[in-house]
C-alpha cells in the first residue's frame, strides 16, 4: 500500500489512485473533503471531480498541518519528490522554496496544485487546465503568483 501511494503521487498513476482509493473508501475520503470544505471534489465517481478552489484549500490545509503535523510533513516531503517537475516548480526561480506538488493528466486535463514554502510566503498554488496548454503557461502563472505573494514579504 506504501509503495501505491508513493506511485500514486510522484508519478501520477491514475490507475494506483483508483486502486488506493477502492482500498481506503471513497465514502471515506469525501467524508474528510468535506470536513475540509471542499465542496466540488468527490473521489466517489469514476472520473474523479474537483477545482482549482478545492485543491488550493486541500494544500493549504496540509501545509497547515492537515490532518496532523508528521502526515503533512511526510505528505510534503513525498510530493517534493513529484517525478514532473516542469510545471508550477520550474515557474518559481527562488532558491529558499520548497515547493511539493501534484500532477494530474488524462485526456482533456493537465492540472498541478502544489504548497510553496519559501522564505518570504508559505501559499498554495492550484492551476487545472482543460489540457491545451503548455507547461510555459503553468510556469508562467506560477513565477507570477509567486513575484506577487512575495513582493510583501512574509504572509
Amino acid at each position: 500500500m506504501g509503495e501505491a501511494i508513493r506511485l500514486m503521487a510522484v508519478g501520477s498513476d491514475n490507475a494506483l489512485a483508483h486502486l488506493v482509493r477502492d482500498l481506503v473508501g471513497d465514502r471515506h475520503v469525501d467524508q474528510h473533503l468535506a470536513r475540509l470544505a471542499l465542496r466540488r471534489t468527490s473521489v466517489a465517481r469514476e472520473r474523479l471531480s474537483t477545482s482549482a478552489w478545492d485543491m488550493a484549500l486541500l494544500g493549504a490545509a496540509i501545509a497547515r498541518g492537515y490532518p496532523s503535523q508528521r502526515a503533512s510533513a511526510d505528505v510534503r516531503e513525498l510530493l517534493q519528490d513529484q517525478w514532473i517537475r516542469d510545471r508550477i516548480p520550474a515557474g518559481i526561480a527562488d532558491e529558499s522554496a520548497a515547493i511539493a506538488n501534484k500532477t494530474g493528466d488524462w485526456t482533456g486535463a493537465a492540472h498541478d496544485v502544489a504548497i510553496v514554502e519559501a522564505s518570504a510566503a508559505r501559499y498554495s498554488i492550484a492551476i487545472l487546465t482543460d489540457g491545451t496548454y503548455a507547461n510555459a503557461f503553468f510556469r508562467n502563472v506560477a513565477a507570477a503568483v509567486h513575484a506577487y505573494l512575495t513582493a510583501a514579504g512574509p504572509g
